[in-house]
C-alpha cells in the first residue's frame, strides 16, 4: 500500500468521531508527518486502540489558491478506505492571499507580506475563476469519497469572518462561499450546480444505420494505425475538419494541425449518447492520447424551437458521462472541454446554449480538464454566427475552424510543444454514405434495415442509384448533421 504523501495544504488530524459530533482526542491529534516512519501502522494502531468505543477519523481541512492538493487527498482518501477509516472535512476555506511564504526561509519575508494586500478593492476575475474552478475540482473529489467522508462543514460562514483576513497577517481575503454581504458567490452557484447534476446513468445508445456501422468499423480501424497523440471526438461540427470528404477542410486541419499526431474519431448526427457508445465499444482501445479534444451535445438538442430544461440536462449528464469515460480509459490526457457553439440556424437555442455553456465550465478544473469557448469570435452578441464562419448556420466553414485552430494551437503547444516536422496520425477517414456503396454491401445491409423499400434491395439497380439507397438506409433525419 502507498503511503500518502502530505504537504502543508493537506493538514490530516485524527479525530475520534463520537457520533453526532467529533471531537479531537487528547492525546489522539497528530499529523500524518508526525505519526511515524510508517503512519499507516499508526493509524491502524490508534484504529485498534480505539476498541469499537469510538468511530476513528481523519479531518481535512484549510486549502490555499493552487495548491495542486486533489492528487493527494486522492491518494490518501484511498488509503484510508482500505483502513476503513472515515474523513470528516471540518474547516474548509480556500485562502486566496496564499499565505505559505509566511513560514519561508525562516520567516525573512515577514515584512514584507505585513503590509502585502492585493485584494482590498475586491477579488479580480482570473483569480475568481481559478477559486471557484478549484472549489468545483474539491466537491467533485468529495461527491465522489462520499461513501468514505462523514461531512463537510466550512470555516465560518462568509468572508468578512474568515480568520484568514488576520491570519498570519491582516489582509483582505475572499475565502468561503458567501460574501461580506452574506450573499452567495459564483463559486456557491458553481458548486451548488454540480451537486445538483451528478452524473446520471447516460446511457449509451448504439446507431444501427449502415453509414454509422461502417464509419464505427473505419474508426475500430483508426485506433490500429499510427501513432495518436491528440484525440478529436464530437459530432458533424468536429468531424468536418479533419474529413476526407470535406478536402478544403482536411488540407486547412493539416496546415495547422500536423506533426503533433492528430486523429479524428468524430461522426456527424452524434448525440452525446452515439458517442458515449462508441467510446466503449472499441475506438478507445489500445489508444493513450496526450490530449483530447472533445466538443459536443448539438445533435441532442432540437432542430426547431427552444430546448426545455430536460435536455439541457441531458447534454450536460452526457458531457459529463463522456469526460468520465475519458478520465477512466486515459487518465493522463488532458482533455480541452469546448464551449457548444452559438447556431444561427436556430436561434431560439440560444439561452440553452448559454446555460450549457455556464455549467459544463464548472466541469473543468483548469488542469487536467480546460475549458474553451472563443463564442465570442464566432458570433454577434445576439450569437448569430458571422459572415464567412457558416454556410448553414450550423456547421462551420474554413473561417470558422480557423477561429478554432488560433485558439487552439497556444494550448496544444504548452502542453506537447512545438509540431514536429513528420506527422504519424493515421489516414484521415470520411462519410461512407458519400461514395456509392457496392450493392452486396446494401444488399447485405437492407436486410436489417426497415428504412429500404422492398424495391431497392434488387441489385440489378443502375450504379447512380447507390447513394440515394444509402441515404434512405440512414436512420438520420437530417442529411446536414453528417
Amino acid at each position: 500500500m502507498t503511503t500518502p504523501s502530505i504537504s502543508g495544504a493537506l493538514a490530516l488530524v485524527l479525530l475520534l468521531i463520537d457520533a453526532p459530533q467529533p471531537f479531537s482526542g487528547e492525546g489522539a491529534e497528530t499529523t500524518a508527518k508526525d505519526a511515524g516512519p510508517n503512519p499507516q501502522r499508526e493509524l491502524r494502531s490508534l484504529k485498534e486502540a480505539a476498541g469499537g468505543r469510538f468511530k476513528l477519523g481523519v479531518g481535512v481541512s484549510h486549502f490555499e489558491l493552487g495548491d495542486d492538493s486533489i492528487p493527494q487527498l486522492r491518494e490518501t482518501f484511498d488509503a484510508l478506505r482500505k483502513l476503513g477509516l472515515k474523513v470528516v472535512v471540518s474547516e474548509l476555506d480556500i485562502d486566496v492571499v496564499t499565505r505559505s511564504r509566511w513560514w519561508a526561509e525562516g520567516g525573512k519575508h515577514r515584512d514584507e507580506l505585513a503590509a502585502h494586500d492585493p485584494y482590498k478593492d475586491g477579488l479580480p476575475v482570473e483569480i475568481e475563476r481559478k477559486q471557484i474552478q478549484q472549489y468545483v475540482a474539491l466537491f467533485r473529489l468529495f461527491d465522489e469519497y462520499g461513501d468514505l467522508i462523514e461531512r463537510v462543514s466550512f470555516w465560518n460562514l462568509h468572508d468578512g469572518q474568515s480568520w484568514l483576513n488576520d491570519f498570519p497577517w491582516r489582509r483582505t481575503n475572499y475565502p468561503l462561499l458567501f460574501d461580506r454581504n452574506r450573499q452567495p458567490k459564483p463559486a456557491f452557484d458553481a458548486v451548488y450546480a454540480l451537486l445538483q447534476t451528478r452524473p446520471t446513468a447516460h446511457a449509451p445508445v448504439e446507431r444501427r444505420d449502415p453509414a454509422s456501422r461502417m464509419a464505427h468499423q473505419q474508426l475500430l480501424q483508426k485506433t490500429r494505425q499510427g501513432r495518436i497523440d491528440v484525440y478529436f471526438q464530437g459530432d458533424s461540427i468536429t468531424r468536418r475538419w479533419g474529413a476526407a470528404d470535406y478536402p478544403k477542410l482536411l488540407a486547412h486541419w493539416r496546415k495547422h494541425l500536423h506533426g503533433w499526431n492528430v486523429a479524428n474519431f468524430a461522426w456527424g448526427g452524434d448525440t452525446t449518447h452515439h458517442i458515449l457508445w462508441r467510446m466503449q465499444n472499441g475506438e478507445l482501445d489500445g489508444v493513450s492520447p496526450k490530449v483530447v479534444v472533445l466538443q459536443a451535445g448539438a445533435n441532442n438538442l432540437p432542430w426547431r424551437g427552444p430546448a426545455d430544461d430536460a435536455k439541457i440536462e441531458e447534454v450536460i449528464d452526457g458531457i459529463q458521462a463522456i469526460l468520465a469515460e475519458f478520465r477512466k480509459r486515459a487518465p493522463d490526457a488532458t482533455i480541452i472541454l469546448t464551449a457548444m457553439f452559438p447556431r444561427t440556424q436556430n436561434l431560439e437555442l440560444a439561452p440553452a446554449i448559454a446555460r450549457i455553456n455556464q455549467r459544463i465550465q464548472t466541469l473543468a478544473d483548469g488542469r487536467q480538464i480546460r475549458f474553451l469557448n472563443f463564442n465570442d469570435r464566432l458570433a454577434d452578441s445576439d450569437g448569430r454566427l458571422l459572415p464567412g464562419v457558416s454556410s448553414d448556420g450550423l456547421h462551420l466553414e474554413e473561417p470558422g475552424y480557423e477561429i478554432w485552430a488560433q485558439a487552439l494551437i497556444p494550448i496544444l503547444e504548452g502542453i506537447l510543444g512545438p509540431r514536429a516536422k513528420e506527422d504519424h496520425a493515421p489516414p484521415p477517414t470520411g462519410n461512407p454514405s458519400a461514395s456509392r456503396w457496392p450493392f452486396k454491401e446494401i444488399g447485405r445491409l437492407a436486410n436489417a434495415s426497415p428504412h429500404l423499400p422492398r424495391a431497392f434491395r434488387s441489385r440489378r439497380l443502375p450504379a447512380h442509384t447507390s447513394c440515394f439507397a444509402a441515404k434512405i438506409l440512414s436512420n438520420s433525419s437530417n442529411e446536414n448533421v453528417l
